[in-house]
C-alpha cells in the first residue's frame, strides 16, 4: 500500500493519467462522430458518449464480431468491448 501510494502520489503519475483520460476522451468522440455519419443507432450513441475508461462497450452480436475480424482486421472480444 506505501508503494501504491508513492506512485500515485508523484506529479509525472497524475500528468499522464491526466494526458490518457483526455486521448481516450478525443478517441471515443472521434468514433462516435463516424458512426453518426454512417447514420448509426443514435440511442447507442448516447450510451457511447457517457461511457468513460479505456473500455468502450459497442453493441455487436458475436456474428457481427466475427466479421469485422474476418473481413477488416478488427479484433475484439465477443459482446463488443474494445479498448
Amino acid at each position: 500500500a506505501r508503494i501504491i501510494n508513492e506512485i500515485i502520489n508523484q506529479k509525472l503519475y497524475i500528468e499522464e493519467t491526466k494526458f490518457m483520460r483526455n486521448r481516450l476522451s478525443i478517441l471515443r468522440n472521434e468514433i462516435i462522430d463516424k458512426l453518426k455519419k454512417k447514420n448509426f443507432n443514435n440511442s447507442l450513441l448516447d450510451f457511447y458518449a457517457s461511457q468513460t475508461g479505456i473500455y468502450l462497450f459497442l453493441d455487436l452480436s458475436d456474428d457481427e464480431v466475427n466479421e469485422l475480424k474476418i473481413k477488416y482486421g478488427i479484433y475484439m472480444i465477443s459482446g463488443g468491448r474494445v479498448n
